[in-house]
């Protein structure tokens, strides 16, 4: 008993091989690019891409496409076990944590320039610029502690 193709030995164009196949020209031509099917002088092997197709359709795509999606999927997998690994060591901080505290940080970093209103026009009053200048200075350097005594914790990388 004879096969289907034996019969068939003609060439068609990619805009009837997608018809045939049910896709669309733009797929005919990656799975050429891809090399799943070979185009030839006269146009595609109706039997050659019907079976390409067929061992495509049962093995899954090898697109470069493909290969590619599986690299980010690797690189992702990757660097979600790195980042569990530093949690488990202690390594990173909660996003909750940090939001806390900058919250808490900049409570009293707003409390701290708003007293400026009041104690400062007192103590400023006939002073020259330099003495302005020292002190906004210690002014500066306190709202720097307050800052600094909120104990942001740090990330050891």
């Amino acid at each position: 008993m004879g096969h289907f193709f034996d019969s068939l030995n003609f060439n068609i164009t990619g805009a009837h091989l997608a018809e045939v196949l049910n896709l669309t020209p733009a797929r005919i031509s990656q799975l050429t690019n891809d090399g799943t099917f070979n185009r030839r002088q006269g146009g595609y092997d109706l039997e050659e891409c019907v079976r390409a197709y067929c061992r495509l359709a049962k093995i899954g795509p090898t697109s470069a496409a493909m290969a590619a999606a599986k690299l980010r999927k690797a690189e992702a997998d990757a660097r979600m076990a790195e980042s569990m690994a530093m949690a488990a060591e202690g390594k990173t901080i909660a996003v909750i944590e940090v939001e806390s505290l900058v919250a808490q940080m900049g409570a009293a970093v707003r409390a701290a320039l708003l007293s400026l209103r009041q104690t400062l026009p007192e103590r400023l009053t006939g002073l020259d610029a330099q003495e302005v200048s020292v002190e906004l200075d210690k002014e500066i350097r306190r709202v720097m502690q307050i800052i600094y005594d909120c104990n942001l914790p740090t990330h050891e990388g």
